[in-house]
Protein backbone atom coordinates (compact mmCIF):
# COMPACT_ATOMS: atom_id res chain seq x y z
CA UNK A 1 0.00 0.00 0.00
CA UNK A 2 2.82 2.41 0.85
CA UNK A 3 5.08 1.13 -1.90
CA UNK A 4 6.26 3.98 -4.10
CA UNK A 5 5.21 6.68 -1.62
CA UNK A 6 7.96 8.97 -0.38
CA UNK A 7 8.50 9.80 3.26
CA UNK A 8 7.65 13.42 2.51
CA UNK A 9 4.31 12.37 1.01
CA UNK A 10 3.51 10.32 4.13
CA UNK A 11 4.37 13.30 6.33
CA UNK A 12 2.23 15.60 4.18
CA UNK A 13 -0.69 13.17 4.41
CA UNK A 14 -0.34 13.16 8.20
CA UNK A 15 -0.31 16.95 8.26
CA UNK A 16 -3.42 17.05 6.03
CA UNK A 17 -5.51 14.68 8.16
CA UNK A 18 -8.71 16.28 9.51
CA UNK A 19 -7.53 15.71 13.10
CA UNK A 20 -4.24 17.47 12.28
CA UNK A 21 -6.14 20.41 10.83
CA UNK A 22 -8.39 20.55 13.91
CA UNK A 23 -5.36 20.57 16.22
CA UNK A 24 -3.78 23.33 14.14
CA UNK A 25 -6.93 25.46 13.83
CA UNK A 26 -8.27 25.16 17.37
CA UNK A 27 -6.03 26.98 19.90
CA UNK A 28 -7.08 24.75 22.81
CA UNK A 29 -5.94 21.38 21.40
CA UNK A 30 -2.16 21.77 21.41
CA UNK A 31 -1.92 22.98 25.04
CA UNK A 32 -4.28 20.19 26.17
CA UNK A 33 -2.23 17.59 24.30
CA UNK A 34 1.01 19.04 25.61
CA UNK A 35 -0.28 18.92 29.20
CA UNK A 36 -1.36 15.28 28.68
CA UNK A 37 2.08 14.52 27.25
CA UNK A 38 3.95 16.16 30.12
CA UNK A 39 1.84 14.51 32.84
CA UNK A 40 1.96 11.05 31.25
CA UNK A 41 5.68 11.34 30.59
CA UNK A 42 6.17 12.44 34.20
CA UNK A 43 4.39 9.26 35.32
CA UNK A 44 6.54 7.14 33.00
CA UNK A 45 9.80 8.73 34.10
CA UNK A 46 8.84 8.70 37.80
CA UNK A 47 7.90 5.02 37.75
CA UNK A 48 10.95 4.12 35.63
CA UNK A 49 13.17 6.06 38.03
CA UNK A 50 11.79 4.07 40.98
CA UNK A 51 12.27 0.77 39.15
CA UNK A 52 15.75 1.68 37.85
CA UNK A 53 16.96 2.75 41.28
CA UNK A 54 15.68 -0.55 42.70
CA UNK A 55 17.42 -2.46 39.91
CA UNK A 56 20.63 -0.59 40.66
CA UNK A 57 20.32 -1.48 44.35
CA UNK A 58 20.22 2.19 45.35
CA UNK A 59 16.62 2.47 46.55
CA UNK A 60 14.11 0.17 48.28
CA UNK A 61 16.75 -2.54 48.73
CA UNK A 62 14.61 -4.48 51.16
CA UNK A 63 11.60 -4.37 48.81
CA UNK A 64 11.31 -7.60 46.81
CA UNK A 65 11.83 -6.85 43.14
CA UNK A 66 8.50 -8.44 42.18
CA UNK A 67 6.79 -5.91 44.49
CA UNK A 68 8.69 -2.96 43.01
CA UNK A 69 7.85 -4.25 39.53
CA UNK A 70 4.15 -3.63 40.15
CA UNK A 71 4.71 -0.13 38.70
CA UNK A 72 5.20 -1.69 35.25
CA UNK A 73 1.44 -1.54 34.58
CA UNK A 74 1.48 2.20 35.34
CA UNK A 75 4.47 2.61 33.03
CA UNK A 76 2.61 0.94 30.14
CA UNK A 77 -0.58 2.95 30.70
CA UNK A 78 1.28 6.25 30.97
CA UNK A 79 3.50 5.36 27.99
CA UNK A 80 0.36 4.73 25.92
CA UNK A 81 -1.01 8.16 26.83
CA UNK A 82 2.38 9.77 26.12
CA UNK A 83 2.53 8.07 22.72
CA UNK A 84 -1.03 9.09 21.81
CA UNK A 85 -0.59 12.71 22.88
CA UNK A 86 2.88 12.88 21.33
CA UNK A 87 1.62 11.51 18.02
CA UNK A 88 -1.25 14.01 17.98
CA UNK A 89 1.21 16.86 18.57
CA UNK A 90 3.55 15.45 15.89
CA UNK A 91 0.99 14.88 13.12
CA UNK A 92 0.10 18.53 12.33
CA UNK A 93 3.78 19.44 11.88
CA UNK A 94 5.32 16.07 10.99
CA UNK A 95 7.76 17.49 8.42
CA UNK A 96 9.04 20.12 10.84
CA UNK A 97 9.47 17.64 13.70
CA UNK A 98 11.24 15.07 11.58
CA UNK A 99 13.73 17.74 10.49
CA UNK A 100 14.42 18.64 14.16
CA UNK A 101 17.67 17.11 15.45
CA UNK A 102 16.56 17.09 19.11
CA UNK A 103 13.31 15.32 18.14
CA UNK A 104 15.19 12.74 16.05
CA UNK A 105 17.64 12.06 18.89
CA UNK A 106 14.76 11.81 21.39
CA UNK A 107 13.00 9.22 19.23
CA UNK A 108 16.25 7.27 18.82
CA UNK A 109 16.80 7.23 22.58
CA UNK A 110 13.21 6.11 23.20
CA UNK A 111 13.90 3.22 20.82
CA UNK A 112 17.10 2.38 22.74
CA UNK A 113 15.24 2.56 26.08
CA UNK A 114 12.69 0.09 24.70
CA UNK A 115 15.49 -2.16 23.45
CA UNK A 116 17.19 -1.99 26.87
CA UNK A 117 13.91 -3.01 28.53
CA UNK A 118 13.47 -5.88 26.07
CA UNK A 119 16.99 -7.18 26.72
CA UNK A 120 16.39 -6.95 30.48
CA UNK A 121 13.09 -8.83 30.29
CA UNK A 122 14.37 -11.51 27.91
CA UNK A 123 17.56 -11.94 29.91
CA UNK A 124 18.16 -11.53 33.62
CA UNK A 125 14.48 -10.80 34.42
CA UNK A 126 13.61 -14.41 33.54
CA UNK A 127 15.68 -15.46 36.55
CA UNK A 128 14.00 -12.95 38.89
CA UNK A 129 13.20 -15.68 41.43
CA UNK A 130 16.96 -16.15 41.96
CA UNK A 131 17.53 -12.52 42.99
CA UNK A 132 14.07 -11.23 43.89
CA UNK A 133 14.98 -10.50 47.52
CA UNK A 134 18.72 -10.00 47.21
CA UNK A 135 21.09 -7.68 45.41
CA UNK A 136 20.35 -7.60 41.68
CA UNK A 137 22.95 -9.18 39.39
CA UNK A 138 25.30 -6.97 37.42
CA UNK A 139 23.19 -7.25 34.23
CA UNK A 140 20.10 -5.91 36.06
CA UNK A 141 22.08 -3.08 37.67
CA UNK A 142 23.56 -2.19 34.30
CA UNK A 143 20.12 -2.21 32.64
CA UNK A 144 18.84 0.10 35.39
CA UNK A 145 21.75 2.52 34.95
CA UNK A 146 21.37 2.53 31.15
CA UNK A 147 17.62 3.09 31.45
CA UNK A 148 18.01 5.92 33.95
CA UNK A 149 20.60 7.63 31.73
CA UNK A 150 18.46 7.25 28.62
CA UNK A 151 15.32 8.65 30.28
CA UNK A 152 17.17 11.68 31.66
CA UNK A 153 18.49 12.37 28.15
CA UNK A 154 15.01 11.82 26.64
CA UNK A 155 13.53 14.44 28.98
CA UNK A 156 16.34 16.91 28.21
CA UNK A 157 15.95 16.41 24.46
CA UNK A 158 12.17 16.72 24.76
CA UNK A 159 12.63 20.14 26.32
CA UNK A 160 15.08 21.09 23.56
CA UNK A 161 12.69 20.25 20.69
CA UNK A 162 10.89 23.63 20.61
CA UNK A 163 14.20 25.50 20.67
CA UNK A 164 16.17 23.61 18.00
CA UNK A 165 15.89 22.87 14.32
Amino acid sequence: MLQGISLQEILTRLEDLPISQEITDNPIWFPVLEAMHVVSLGLVVGAVLFLDLRLMGVFARKEPMHEAAKVIGLIWLAAGLAFMSGFLMFAPAASRYLANTAFDLKMGLIFLAGLNMLVLHLGVWRRLADWNESAPPFAARLAGAVSLTLWVLIVILGRMVPFTQ
